[in-house]
């Protein structure tokens, strides 16, 4: 997860990123069904596994 903050502060507007704009972005990621889509055809389940990954750590 420290890679996945690292790319979001690259790109994000200095000061935007915070541990809760984080986990709001992964929260995206399920409400979505586009997002939802996309990752869970890598494998199923990835994306609420990305969601949990990143608000067990963000």
């Amino acid at each position: 997860m420290r890679m996945h903050a690292t790319w979001l502060q690259m790109y994000w507007p200095e000061g935007l990123y915070s541990p809760e704009a984080h986990r709001s972005l992964a929260d995206g990621y399920l409400a979505d069904e586009r997002f939802q889509r996309y990752y869970d055809a890598v494998a199923p389940g990835a994306a609420r596994f990305l969601r949990d990954a990143v608000h067990t750590w963000a």
